[in-house]
This record gives structure tokens, sequence and C-alpha cells, in this order.
């Protein structure tokens, strides 16, 4: 658990997590004035604890939203460009906490992971270039604790479907009636019409099968990228059916690359310069 181990896999997924949470919070900075200021409805302490939520914090004067958007991307890019990554890192965790705690009714699963990763980057061994090996190295454990809290997620949202409130191993309809809900979209409505309910069911006991089996599907050699590739699936068809999940859809694809090993990315990353090259010199 403590040994060294090449860095890049992690890299990727710390760039795949910054942005999938800048798309999270650029999204809800449509509504800039609602979601962080006193414009907007937002919750007294006594409402919170009435409802079993934490007091909220405390909203930003209009002249402070532009310096906490700015620190977003700063630390975004530190992030990404691995440039200060300590310090973008812990700035990131604290705007996760601040959007959490602001507006809790607006925030979903999506931020508390980040909240989560951010403190375990943040915290965690740092990067170390190691120049026998031309490479950054990271302690094992990190990224380990990371992939297993995806694992966890997928496990519990396939038992809580088969045997807590989900009810699907009773009913062979709960899929489809889960995507006629609320939050369907048009390619949804479309889908409800025309596909006949033995093909919700399949794809019912599949999602099942999916997320109970990540443990074994995401750490098995045989079936990891076989089960990535299921995983886009899942999550792209997800983004597709029910409006306003896509963005937890992205940050769940976001620790993906964790699973792919660190020479399959650099082989990815010659084809990608082969394929610029190529282009350049034909331009």
């Amino acid at each position: 658990m403590v040994a060294p181990v090449d860095a890049l896999p992690q890299r990727v997924f710390e760039v795949a997590c910054t942005l999938a949470f800048l798309v999270m919070v650029g999204f809800n900075f449509w509504e800039w004035r609602d979601w962080l200021t006193d414009h907007g409805y937002h919750l007294t302490a006594e409402e919170a604890r009435l409802l079993g939520y934490p007091a909220p914090f405390p909203t930003m004067p209009v002249w402070m939203v532009p310096i906490f958007g700015l620190s977003l991307l700063i630390a975004s890019g530190a992030v990404m460009l691995n440039r200060g990554r300590r310090l973008g890192l812990w700035v990131l965790f604290f705007c996760a906490v601040y959007v959490q705690g602001v507006d809790y009714l607006s925030t979903s699963a999506q931020n508390k992971l980040c909240i989560m990763v951010y403190a375990l980057l943040a915290t965690g061994p740092g990067l170390k270039w190691r120049e026998e090996r031309q490479r950054a190295e990271v302690c094992r454990a990190l990224p380990g604790v990371i992939m297993a809290m995806l694992l966890i997620v997928y496990w519990a949202a396939g038992y809580t479907k088969a045997y807590g409130d989900g009810a699907w191993l009773e009913h062979g309809d709960s899929l489809r009636l889960a995507v006629a809900g609320f939050h369907r979209t048009e390619l949804a409505a479309w889908a409800l019409r025309v596909l006949p309910d033995w093909m919700w069911t399949v794809g019912q006991y599949g999602t099942l099968v999916f997320e109970i089996g990540a443990p074994l599907w995401f750490t098995w050699r045989r079936t990891r990228y076989w089960a990535i590739v299921a995983g886009f699936g899942l999550h792209l068809g997800i983004a597709l059916m029910m409006r306003n999940v896509g963005l937890f859809s992205l940050q769940m694809v976001a620790f993906y690359p964790l699973f792919v090993s660190a020479e399959a990315w650099r082989g990815f990353g010659r084809w990608v310069l082969e394929r610029v090259g190529i282009k350049e010199a034909r331009g």
C-alpha cells in the first residue's frame, strides 16, 4: 500500500475530476445571484435544523462573487497544470465545502464526492519525480483509496436498488418507471413510447449486475476495460434520459482514468501527438 507507483493515471484523474467540478459550478453560475447571494431563497438556520440539515453558511456580497469564481479558475489551473498543485487542491476543497454549505438544497452527491476527493488529494502524499525512471510517482494508497471510493458508490447504489427501497428485484419495470419520472428528457419520452418492455427489463437487471459486481469488474484485469466501456454506456444513457443528472454522470466517469494503466495513457498520448503531427504536416 505504501509502494510508489506511476502517478500518471492519478494526474489524468485530477484533471478530469476538476473539469467535471468546474462544469458543475459553471452550470450553477448561470443563476449566481440566486445561488450565492441574498437575492435568492436560502434556508434560515432554524429551517435547516427542522429539515435535518446543517446550519447554512453566510451568503456572499455581490462584489465577492467574481473573486470566488476567479479563485476557482486559478486553483483549477494550478491543479491541472501541476503548478502550485497542493495549494490549488486546498482552494478547491474549501470552495466545494462552501458550495455545500451555502445552498445545501441545490447540491448533489457530485459535490460531496468532490469534497472527499479534494480532501484526500490535498492531505495525501505528494508527487515525486524519479530521475532514474523519468516519471512522477505517488504512494499506491492514495489512488487506491479513491478507486475504492468509486467501487463502494457503485456497490451501494446497486445494493440499494436490489434490496432497499428500489425493489428492482421485485418488479421488472422499475427502470422504466424511474426514467418516466420528473427527470424525463425528450429522448426518454421517445424511448418510453418506442422500446418494448423487455428491453427496459434487460437494462434494469444489467444495471444491477454492473453496479453490484463493480468491485469485481473493475479490479479483475480481464474485465476492467469492459467495465469501463459498460460504465460509459450506463452514464451516457443516464445523461441523455434524465435531465440535470448528466453532471453527476460526468463526475463518475472522471474516476475511470485511475483504472487505466500508465502505459496505456502514454500510448494514447503518443497516438494523439502522431495524429496532431499528421494534421500539422498536411496543413
